[in-house]
């Protein structure tokens, strides 16, 4: 673990993603029936952190969802997982993003069809007072920070931030 360590912050677009496994790809307008579906948080800083925090290390996620049933879901999962939350921006009105992932069990390959939000995480969006705000969620240092790279100029204004503060 890492229990005298500092915390790990992640900045970055999450989304909802649908697994569905199928036998084989459809042909051009074939109806076909999946085996099994399943809805799991996604995102490159999501999956980071969550295998972070099952290694014991503290984080918190830094990420815009909607207020619809995807960003509670996702936000309920991060906090199931054991990451922080305090820095996730909760837009009204806004759908969170999703991705249908459909996977071939014949081919053993994927699909991937994204349903992105309409506003993503902004320069607005990161504020010097985050970092304090999640230090004092997490009672601890961030000594790491973890950029997806997808929104590059949110993720260089927290980069800044973070140097700002630390040096």
């Amino acid at each position: 673990g890492n229990s005298s360590g500092g915390a790990v912050v992640g900045v970055g677009v999450v989304c909802m993603d649908i697994l569905a496994l199928v036998k084989k790809f459809p042909k051009p307008d074939e109806k076909i029936r999946t085996t099994e579906t399943v809805f799991q948080g996604g995102g490159n800083v999501g999956n980071t952190l969550t295998g972070l925090s099952r290694l014991q290390v503290p984080s918190a996620i830094v990420t815009k969802v909607g207020d619809d049933d995807n960003g509670w879901r996702l936000t309920e999962e991060f906090k199931e997982e054991g990451i922080d939350t305090s820095g996730v921006v909760v837009v009204k009105g806004m759908p969170s993003s999703f991705t249908f992932v459909v996977i071939c069990a014949e081919t053993q390959t994927r699909t991937c069809i994204n349903t992105p939000q309409p506003e993503p995480l902004c320069l607005s969006d990161m504020k010097p007072e985050l970092l304090e705000s999640i230090e004092t969620s997490l009672k601890r240092r961030v000594s790491w920070l973890h950029v997806d790279g997808r929104i590059p100029n949110s993720d260089l204004q927290m980069v800044r931030i973070c140097r700002a503060r630390w040096g």
